[in-house]
């Protein structure tokens, strides 16, 4: 069968494998091309034709020469009605993955399963035109769940919906067809927490706003207008008696809680700088003040920093410059895909094989810091405890 995945971000990155390996013929269309890349790239590996929807005619014109059999939009969106429109009332068959709980004021999916408390979810494949159920499936949504773990796992219940409807595996009993789920609850969806919730609501608004890389759930302290970034209940729990302590002290200039690390301009260095001396050999080590602090959100940049790097007016201090090649884009992405990350990974083996012909040896061995690696020299040269 021919069938044509609408990707409008990674997730759909799952249905590829199974379809390839059930013998399909897939063509993939990037319908947001930056929120495709780990889809785009996971094509071209499995040498699946990719086409990025910036024109709806040369898009649709691409699917009818394909001579696509069905057109799958994973997850739903309203622009890839569109594209439907523009195939035309004789194009293939079309069908929608919809997934969580679609709300209005809700940043995703995952976010209203696991705000209102569901012990599931819900994913469903959905016919193009009529908006028919053809199959589904329910997920359970954990006590601990995120809003990416649970992405996660509607990922793979599609991709597992997809790949049973197009090789006729729910005709065989391969689909567990969902029962409805709760209704939602009524009441308008929060943008940040409120110092009127308790832990465990403002655990679950935490968890249901998790979801790299986008922002974490907010709290706008009431008295100084100041936003936090809440990633999780630890991190609230350390900024709540601050903001008890601050609100006593109001009146005090120096009564506000500084926020964690050093701020961007003050001429210092980047948390987590490893100072170096070669007198002594002393190795001093700077590092934030609390590191279950949330960050603040105008401080957010400050993620970026990398250890060493100078803020404000002095200049970079680093021990090395990283040579980043060409293919280590490539190479990370095929290690991560194998699961093999280990020690003694092929990749590993790779780079003793090359160290140790430019070195000039029989064999080298690749540690995980440079303390293991003089050890196991000294180790190695028979250098024994002076004591």
């Amino acid at each position: 069968m021919r069938v044509a995945i609408v990707a409008t971000d990674d997730s759909a990155v799952h249905c590829l494998k199974p379809l390839t390996v059930r013998g399909c013929e897939v063509l993939a269309v990037a319908a947001d091309p930056p929120q495709c890349l780990a889809f785009v790239r996971q094509c071209m590996e499995l040498g699946i034709g990719v086409v990025a929807m910036q024109d709806l005619q040369i898009v649709a014109t691409a699917i009818k020469d394909f001579g696509a059999e069905i057109v799958v939009c994973i997850p739903e969106r309203v622009h890839a009605l569109s594209l439907l429109e523009a195939l035309g009332d004789n194009g293939p068959k079309w069908y929608f993955i919809r997934a969580g709980l679609p709300l209005a004021a809700a940043p995703w999916p995952e976010f209203g399963p696991i705000w209102f408390g569901h012990s599931n979810s819900k994913v469903v494949l959905l016919a193009g035109g009529t908006g028919d159920a053809v199959a589904s499936s329910l997920v359970p949504v954990g006590v601990e769940e995120t809003a990416i773990t649970l992405k996660l796992k509607h990922a793979q219940a599609a991709a597992a919906l997809l790949e049973a409807h197009v090789t006729g595996g729910r005709e065989q009993g391969h689909i567990a067809v969902a029962t409805e789920l709760p209704p939602t609850e009524e009441g308008p969806v929060p943008a940040t927490i409120s110092l009127t919730w308790d832990e465990e609501r403002i655990d679950r608004f935490v968890r249901a706003s998790l979801l790299p890389p986008h922002d974490p759930a907010v709290f706008v302290d009431p008295e100084s207008g100041e936003e936090y970034l809440i990633e999780n209940l630890r991190q609230w729990r350390e900024l709540y008696p601050t903001l008890q302590a601050a609100a006593a002290a109001r009146m005090d200039s120096h009564g506000q809680q500084e926020g964690s690390g050093a701020s961007i301009g003050n001429g210092g260095y980047a948390a987590d700088t490893h100072w170096y001396s070669n007198v002594g050999g002393s190795i001093v080590k700077i590092g934030d003040t609390n590191i279950h602090m949330p960050l603040k959100a105008q401080e957010k940049k400050r993620r970026a920093v990398v250890p060493g790097a100078a803020l404000g007016t002095r200049k970079k201090l680093r021990m090395n410059e990283p040579l980043i090649g060409p293919n280590a884009e490539r190479y990370c992405t095929k290690t991560l895909d194998s699961g093999w990350i280990g020690v003694e990974g092929p990749y590993v083996k790779q780079f003793e094989k090359h160290l140790a012909r430019i070195c000039g040896c029989s064999a080298s061995c690749a540690v995980q810091s440079g303390t293991a690696a003089l050890y196991g020299a000294m180790k190695a040269l028979g250098v024994s405890d002076p004591c």
